[in-house]
Order: C-alpha cells, then structure tokens, then sequence
C-alpha cells in the first residue's frame, strides 16, 4: 500500500523495536551520525502567532523554553496517507514552521536512549490535563482501534501493552542533541546569561536539576519523547523540512521553497536516505508498514530494472543499474574493512614500535581503487536511459534524477574524501567533500549532515590555502580560530581567498535555512563557531 500505514497487529516486542531512533556507532575518533526516524499519528494541536523576537534566544539562553507554535502550515486529510502537513502559504527556506511541545520527555547520559519502559513510568506517573489526555487517547498505537477511541479521556486508563505501541508509533529519540545549539545555550549559561533550563517530564516543566540536568547549563543527552503535533509529519525521500529538538522542543524548519497547498514533509530514514532504493523501501516497510512514492524513488525504480550501458552502446553483462550499485556499495564496505583492520594495526603499533612501513601503500591502494568505481558510477549514470517523462514532475530535465542516483551512492563518495584526506591529497579531498556537499543540497538539505559537510568543506578549503601560502594568514590559529568574527565583519574574512570566503558564505547560508532566516548575524556566528566544533564529535 503506497503512502499508507497499515498495521494489522503489533505485539509488545515489536513495539519497544518500532521506537524511533538515531543511531550512533562509537569510533576511535568520533561519532557516526545515524538515521533520524519519526513516525505518524493522529493528534491535534494549538496555532499560535509566531514571535520572531526569541529566535535568537532560543539558541543562546539555555532558559528559554519556547511555547507550542504551528505557523503557516494546517493539518489536513490526505487521500490514501491519513493526517498531514500542507502550508497555508508560499514558504521560503529557513522559515520556522512548528515548535512541538513532547507529552513525555526522558533523557539519560549522551551515547543511549532511554527505554520505552523510562517513557511509560513518566507517563504513568503524570497529572495529564482533559486536553492532553485527550491527545494521548488519540495517538495511533499500532492497531486499528479507531472505532474505540473516545475524545473525552477521564484518566490515563490505558496498559503497558498500549502504551508501548503508542511509544512505538509516535516517539522521537536520539543519543545526542543538536550540537550547535546546545553548545550555544550552554555556553551562555556559563557565561551567566541565565538560569537553569527546564526539565521537561510528562507535560510539565520544573526548575529542578538532576543527573541529567546539572546546575551548571545543558548537558549533551540522549532523550526519547513523544511530540504530537510533530508525528503528524508524513516522509519524502526528498524532504523540504529538517527537525531537531532544542530545550527539549522539537522544532521544524523549512529547507525548501515550499508552494501553497503543498504538503511539508520530512526525512523518516536520516542517512539511510542516502542508500539505494530498495534499502530505503525495505527500512519503511519493516519499521512504518507502507512504501514511499516520491519523485526519486519513482524515478529510481525505473532506473533499478535498466541495464548498464557501456561505451560502445552495447549491454553490460553485469545486469542492472541496480545491481552495479549493490556491487560498488559492496566493494565500499570491503575496503571500510580494510581501514579497520589498519585502525587496530596503529593502535598495536603505539606498543610494538611497529611504524606500520606498508599501511600508506595499502591506503594508496585503496584510494585508487575507490577513484575507479567513481569513474565507474558516474559514467554508467550518465549513459543510463532517463526515466519517462511520465514518471518526473513537470519541466524536470534528466539532470536531476541522476543526481538522485548519485545519492544513493553516497557512502561511495564519502569513502573517497575519506581517503583522500587521510593520504594527504587536499584538493582532491576538497573536490570530493564538495560532491558531498552537492548530494545534500539536493537530497538532505539543512539536515546536520549538510552542515557539517558544509563546515569540513570550508575548513578544508582554508587549509588548503594555507599550505600554499595563500593570504588566509588571518585564520591560522586554529580552525575554531578561523570564524570568531561575527558576521558583520564578514566573519573574519578579510584578506582571504575568494573561495575560502565563499565556503563561509555558503555555510552562513545552511545554518540560515537550518536554524531560522531571521536570525541576527551575531546568533549565526556563534552556531557556526559551535558547529565547527560539533564537526569534532561526529564521523560524517
């Protein structure tokens, strides 16, 4: 069933497994980011006018707890999808669309999830009002149990098996919060430009601090909740709006032009987005119950049952387009062994005095044979047969659904800036993090992968100018160091190469469309610095 979520049955198990997550993967130097999964439900929710006023300091007063916001946007019924999101207006990127406030919310220490088990004792134990005990009575709990459900809810009358399905169908929860802006509001706090933050538990908020909630500002946590006016969000494998939580908020942000009338969708998979299509379809079938029908998955699904075409026109006897990627993705994670195993080689090698003599010589394989399935790829998507005009959107050209295809080889590109920089070729490492950065635009734009992305790419730049002696004289005290100025003084740029200033501007611009259009330059320039840390504590 297309664009549906169906569920027949659902046992408790399958419920704890259908709770929402990031997933990270600890590593010797940072953190992997992982998929972003959220999940639909039926609820409804408060407009409220919108107050441009706090925006900055939301991000830099860790005190600030937004209200419940939906602007320009309205619940609607969608034939063969349920509830969902559609704008009132013409949206331009970088437009706060909604600030969801969690019915539940449970924090642990950075790097897990708190258990379903965590969010049904909170729940449990919570003065729920009529409203938002009518709310939970609603929320879809993995069975089709409309005909039972009731808008007037006198208590929370419901077992652990509902609300294992209800945490199951309708939760968020990540093992970190955004960086950048939880790194703003901390900082601010220690700086003394305001109190404590609120704990957020069952609806209610206290000035209380806890194991997870210091007196000394915000800690980086990982936290599970469920945001009702948030689940109402459908998925696109081309999302035009990214979320994240901030103060324990769940804030949703256009990433794209989005028309009258159109619906605001989301990305469910996070960086499994960027995987072929049929991982994409398998991962919704399993966790969600229903198939995306976007314009690139129609468009791949054409693609996947395409032959390869060499050169000379003739058929590749290797198959499809599909099954040439599942190749190339398998030699991906051959040589991702490879890297492992030379990781555990350097770390003997601390306490064997062993110098590793041959590990740039196998890294040197590795990096040409990562450039051959490039060419490779890339040429085989240039000769594939464009899709059906019946299949694109109007007016859109063969260009773009191969970019589409170049997205799904990601994990392609990525191995090759990964070996490019560890083997010391700057430019071509920079070439290949800005081909990252051009899949990201196209596929996840404002999502954290697109501005770290942003960020390397810019850093990489300056470090590349000063090895050649460039004028970048100016920021070479350290990366951070490099855009300490505020934006008014055009970050620090002055004196530096046109491309370096240009990878800053094109920085500016995400953390614009990410955070919010109307932030001051001043705001900008703090998350910028933060997000140039936050680069530190992940692997992209």
């Amino acid at each position: 069933v297309e664009n549906a979520v169906v569920i027949l049955s659902v046992d408790l198990e399958k419920a704890k497994a259908m709770r929402t997550v990031r997933t990270l993967c600890p590593t010797q130097s940072g953190r992997r980011l992982g998929a972003v999964i959220v999940r639909q439900c039926s609820a409804t929710f408060t407009d409220a006018a919108a107050d441009p006023v706090w925006l900055d300091n939301l991000y830099c007063k860790a005190a600030l707890t937004p209200p419940e916001l939906q602007r320009a946007v309205h619940v609607a019924h969608l034939p063969s999808k349920g509830r969902g999101i559609l704008a009132n207006t013409d949206l331009e990127p970088g437009e706060l669309l909604m600030v969801s406030k969690p019915l539940a919310y449970v924090t642990c220490p950075m790097g897990s999830i708190p258990s379903a088990e965590d969010l049904i004792t909170v729940m449990k134990k919570s003065n729920y009002n009529t409203e938002e005990l009518r709310i939970l009575n609603s929320l879809f709990s993995g069975v089709d149990d409309e005909d039972n459900k009731d808008d007037t809810c006198s208590g929370l009358n419901l077992d652990d098996f509902k609300l294992s399905g209800i945490i199951g169908c309708n939760s968020f929860g990540e093992e970190f919060t955004d960086f950048p802006s939880y790194l703003a509001r901390s900082h601010a706090h220690a700086n003394g430009i305001d109190g404590n933050r609120n704990v957020v538990s069952g609806g209610a908020e206290h000035d209380t601090a806890s194991w997870s909630n210091p007196p000394s500002g915000e800690e980086q946590v990982g936290h599970l909740g469920i945001f009702p006016s948030f689940s109402m969000l459908n998925h696109s494998c081309l999302p035009n709006a990214v979320n994240f939580v901030v103060g324990g908020r769940m804030l949703v942000v256009a990433a794209r032009s989005i028309q009258k009338g159109s619906e605001v969708l989301i990305n469910y998979l996070g960086r499994a987005s960027l995987r072929p299509l049929e991982e994409r379809q398998a991962q919704l079938a399993e966790g969600y119950y229903f198939s995306c029908d976007c314009p690139r998955c129609r468009a791949e699904l054409y693609y996947c049952c395409t032959d390869v075409a060499e050169a000379s026109g003739t058929t590749n006897p290797f198959g499809t387009l599909a099954e040439c990627l599942q190749d190339f993705l398998a030699r991906v994670d051959t040589r991702n062994s490879v890297l492992d195993q030379l990781g555990r080689a350097a770390a003997a090698s601390v306490t064997t005095n062993d110098d590793g003599g041959d590990a740039r010589a196998i890294l040197d394989g590795l990096l040409d044979s990562v450039r051959q399935d490039v060419r490779k790829w890339d040429d085989h998507v240039q000769r594939a047969q464009p899709p059906l005009a019946a299949v694109l959107d109007e007016g859109m050209g063969p260009e773009v659904p191969q970019s589409w295809l170049h997205a799904s080889a990601f994990d392609l590109y990525s191995q090759h800036a990964v070996l490019a920089e560890a083997t010391g070729r700057r430019q071509e490492a920079l070439a290949a993090v800005e081909r990252q950065v051009a899949i990201c635009e196209v596929v996840a734009p404002s999502s954290d992968l697109h501005m770290y992305l942003s960020v390397k790419l810019a850093l990489l730049a300056q470090q590349q100018e000063q090895a050649e002696g460039g004028n970048g004289g100016g920021r070479d005290k350290g990366l951070v160091a490099g855009v300490q100025g505020q934006w008014e003084a055009k970050c620090g740029l002055e004196g530096g190469s046109d491309r370096v200033a240009a990878e800053w501007r094109r920085c500016r611009a995400v953390l614009q469309r990410r955070y919010g259009k109307g932030l001051s330059d001043g705001t900008l320039s703090t998350l910028l610095q933060e997000a140039v840390y936050g680069l530190s504590q992940v692997v992209v």
